[in-house]
């Protein structure tokens, strides 16, 4: 258990450059235990330490398990943010993929480098149909401001694969026949038969 209070002590440690690489394991786990108070989880100290520790300290974790670790904490707008930044790849999927549904975000972050899309396009077919079209709505950032500089088009293969992806629907699921439920009782006789 970690004060709340010392997590920007921790971040501080943990930007510094002389840290040396012994010491990024027990940074890492201070900045990944669960922040709590004498009623529970402290909500303002868990904001502080999802803070602290993604952008910071995953460039510097090669070694699995930490990057494991930190991977595992981090949100959807991180996990995102971090694809967004290069940072997060696909090698990192599978551990992500472990502990969170893939989002749009994620998608968008990884089809913005040209060696990711292929992989970003492999995560289409476990998105929601509305989360299929924020990959495109969402492209821009910059898509409510009028004064923003021109955005480079969403990639032509991640769009063309969204489109596919909307046009094809759902997979079809064999169709189940009818159990009579409590509810169904005006269709079934006194007996249990259909009347």
């Amino acid at each position: 258990m970690v004060n709340a209070g010392t997590y920007p002590l921790w971040q501080q440690l943990a930007v510094t450059e002389g840290l040396p690489d012994e010491a990024l394991p027990t940074v890492i786990e201070a900045l990944c235990t669960t922040s709590r108070a004498f009623y529970g989880i402290d909500n303002r100290g868990e904001e502080r330490r999802k803070k602290a520790f993604a952008a910071t300290l995953l460039p510097r974790a090669t070694d699995p398990a930490l990057r494991r670790r930190l991977l595992e904490q981090a949100d959807d707008k991180q996990l995102a943010d971090l694809a967004d930044q290069g940072l997060v790849t696909a090698a990192d999927l599978t551990v992500i993929l472990r502990t969170h549904r893939p989002a749009p975000g994620l998608v968008i972050g990884l089809a913005r480098h040209p060696s990711q899309i292929d992989t970003a396009i492999s995560l289409l077919p476990h998105l929601h149909d509305t989360d299929l079209e924020r990959v495109v709505d969402d492209w821009n950032p910059n898509r409510h401001r009028f004064d923003a500089e021109p955005y480079p088009p969403v990639p032509p293969a991640l769009f063309d694969a969204v489109l596919m992806a909307c046009v094809s629907g759902p997979p079809v699921t064999p169709h189940r026949p009818h159990v009579p439920r409590a509810g169904d009782g005006a269709r079934l006789g006194i007996d249990g038969r259909d009347t």
